[in-house]
């Protein structure tokens, strides 16, 4: 059961619930806010919510318009040629930007798999005044997994592992030291819905694993 609006704290509406994003939603409920969510797959925020004591909604239709027609405003506001992010909060009817990222975004990354055109080829397009067209998924559902940092070793363990499911695709950055919540890489699952592509990047993350050699090396 939802708790009720507290008369001093607003209703926040929070859009996907994965591995990063249930983090911050959490920590949204502690701070005692009243809660709505929704992610892709229905059952899971209604569980999430459960859970948290907040509200469950099946789709974010009407919200997702108003963002659009606001990132719209934005763009044309500030002149901007090429790929953007925005990142919105939804407070009672509020609409708030947050955060403009004028570049390629780690939120669209899925897109180098699973999609016709990606956020770095449309980006090159527009900055160059190529014809830009609409990127059409390539499969039915796909969910992004980021790779972040433990703070306990730098070499990634179950790798092998990962990569044999041929719906996986595996993206590092190169970056030597895993600190902490450091986004180290990410990878792409594709999937039939989105709940077979749900289910296989659980999967997928389960496998992976952080490694401390210098540890080993000194045994």
């Amino acid at each position: 059961m939802a708790m009720p609006d507290s008369p001093s704290k607003e209703r926040i509406g929070f859009l996907g619930l994965g591995i990063m994003g249930s983090r911050m939603a959490a920590n949204v409920a502690r701070a005692g806010f009243p809660l709505t969510v929704w992610t892709h797959t229905p059952g899971k925020a209604e569980r999430w919510a459960a859970e948290h004591s907040a509200t469950a909604v099946d789709t974010p239709a009407a919200v997702a318009e108003r963002v659009r027609q606001s990132a719209e405003t934005i763009a044309a506001g500030l002149d901007i040629v090429g790929a953007f992010a925005i990142e919105f909060f939804l407070a009672g009817d509020d609409l708030l930007v947050n955060e403009i990222a004028p570049r390629v975004h780690n939120t669209g990354h899925y897109s180098l798999d699973a999609t016709t055109i990606s956020q770095y080829e449309a980006h090159v397009r527009a900055i160059c005044d190529l014809p830009l067209v609409p990127p059409r998924m390539l499969v039915p559902a796909v969910v992004m997994v980021n790779i972040l940092g433990g703070g306990n070793g730098d070499d990634l363990g179950g790798v092998n592992d990962l990569l044999r499911d041929p719906d996986v695709a595996l993206h590092m950055y190169g970056k030597a030291h895993a600190a902490l919540r450091r986004k180290m890489g990410h990878f792409t699952v594709l999937g039939s819905d989105a709940d077979d592509a749900l289910r296989k990047a659980e999967a997928g993350r389960r496998k992976l694993h952080w490694i401390d050699n210098r540890a080993l090396s000194r045994a």
